[in-house]
C-alpha cells in the first residue's frame, strides 16, 4: 500500500505542478482564474486553503473540469502519480 499524503500538501503539490508544467507564473494562472497571483502563491505554499469556488477557478485557468483536477489531487493523496498506477481503493 501506497503511503498517502495529507489533502492540503497534495493541493499545493498539484496546484504548482501544474502551473509550473504549463510555463505559467502566478500572477499568469490568477489571470486565468480570476484570481490575485498572491493568493495563488499563498495556496501553493499552504498559507490559505481553497474553497469550492476557488478550486473551480483554478480548474478552468489550468484547463481542467473541477472533477478533473480533483482527480488528480485525489491520485496524488494516494500515492497514484502516474497514469499506469491503479488504485486499490
Amino acid at each position: 500500500m501506497k503511503e498517502e499524503v495529507e489533502p492540503a500538501i497534495a493541493f499545493c503539490e498539484v496546484l504548482r505542478q501544474q502551473r509550473i508544467s504549463r510555463g505559467l507564473t502566478h500572477k499568469d494562472l490568477g489571470l486565468r482564474a480570476g484570481l490575485p497571483g498572491k493568493y495563488i502563491y499563498d495556496l501553493e505554499n499552504g498559507n490559505e486553503e481553497p474553497f469550492l469556488k476557488t478550486t473551480h477557478k483554478l480548474a478552468a485557468g489550468l484547463g481542467f473540469s473541477t472533477s478533473g483536477f480533483l482527480k488528480i489531487i485525489e491520485r496524488r493523496i494516494y500515492g497514484f502519480d502516474k497514469e499506469y498506477d491503479t488504485p486499490d481503493f
